[in-house]
């Protein structure tokens, strides 16, 4: 697996870039559609447990692309 920035790379952008929050599809058979938060919950026997889980996959979009460069530091 190669990493998606190389090491040496800074990505720089604006605090105030418009941007929207968009999420994308939960992994999970349970799951129908695109959601903010995908609550699962589900018990096993011996010992006795109750396991919680809480998905999301948010995706940040920018609007202003112009906002964000990348730099090589040296």
């Amino acid at each position: 697996e190669q990493p998606m920035i190389p090491e040496d790379t800074l990505i720089l952008g604006a605090d105030n870039a418009r941007t929207a929050r968009h999420y994308g599809a939960i992994h999970d058979l349970d799951a129908t559609a695109a959601v903010q938060y995908f609550p699962k919950s589900w018990t096993q026997e011996d010992p006795s447990v109750r396991f919680v889980m809480l998905q999301s996959a948010p995706l940040v979009i920018p609007h202003q692309i112009d906002a964000f460069m990348s730099v090589q530091a040296v």
